[in-house]
């Protein structure tokens, strides 16, 4: 039993799946659906058969269950020990019928690698985007700035200006925090005013302990608008953000890919 901010992917990694039909994910958290997405997700990836039940413990008047699973990449939720007990023997019973169909998460999830692949993103290299960051930095006036792309495994940060020094782990920290994947799965900038005043991250000591207080991050879009990844900026104290900031820093993120795309074009007419 893990609190939801301490299930990383070398965690996850550890599971045997071998032979599981069903996983249940159990949550008394106040906010558990981007931490239960990042587990569904992972786990879809290495066994994509693997049913995953979502269990809400602490949510019983949560009334659109059809919206929470789909929001957390699951194939269900429940708010009850019946419901999911009901749920899983449901599915146990029709598990050979099931297995013939592809997981709609693992379908996106094709896509999404799809679009890596036309920009060259599927081997990604830590520093790829460090003069763009430099530049966003600056932008903005804040002391750190990354480009995370989504990779097949983990998030990785591919470009990073400011996390030297005092703030080495900030990178680190950041790749195993939850943070991002609201912007993914919103599909939008996301700011963060104070993380420490915010219910969403105030408990994640990994953002705390390395003194990240600023977040905005926007989306990177691929081929037919799939998110690949995220390029976001970060203060050690609070601040605000207008929206004019927000349109901005949308554009610097449209920008790197454009850059990815003239890049492709470029290798392919060498």
């Amino acid at each position: 039993v893990m609190p939801p901010i301490a299930v990383t992917q070398d965690a996850l990694g550890q599971l045997d799946l071998t032979g599981i039909e069903v996983v249940c994910l159990s949550y008394l958290h106040a906010r558990p659906q981007v931490y239960a997405r990042y587990v569904s997700r992972r786990i879809k990836r290495r066994a994509p058969n693997v049913k995953l039940l979502v269990c809400f413990w602490n949510e019983p008047s949560l009334a659109d269950l059809d919206t929470a699973k789909s929001h957390m990449a699951a194939d269900g939720a429940a708010v009850s020990l019946e419901g999911a007990i009901q749920q899983i023997e449901k599915w146990v019973a029709h598990a050979p019928a099931d297995y013939g169909e592809a997981a709609p998460s693992q379908q996106n999830e094709n896509e999404r690698l799809a679009a890596m692949r036309e920009l060259g993103l599927t081997s990604t290299r830590s520093g790829r985007f460090d003069e763009m960051t430099r530049e966003v930095s600056k932008a903005f006036g804040v002391p750190i700035a990354l480009v995370s792309i989504v990779g097949e495994e983990r998030r990785q940060v591919a470009g990073a200006t400011g996390v030297t020094g005092d703030h080495a782990g900030t990178g680190a920290a950041y790749q195993e925090t939850s943070v991002d994947a609201h912007v993914t799965m919103a599909d939008e900038v996301l700011v963060v005013g104070d993380i420490s005043k915010d219910p969403r991250f105030a408990d994640d000591p990994m953002l705390l302990e390395k003194g990240v207080r600023f977040y905005a991050g926007a989306p990177l879009h691929g081929a037919d608008g799939v998110v690949l990844g995220t390029l976001c900026v970060i203060d050690t104290k609070p601040r605000s953000f207008s929206d004019d900031e927000r349109s901005r820093l949308q554009q610097f993120a449209d920008a790197i890919i454009i850059k990815l795309k003239a890049e492709q074009v470029g290798d392919g007419g060498a």
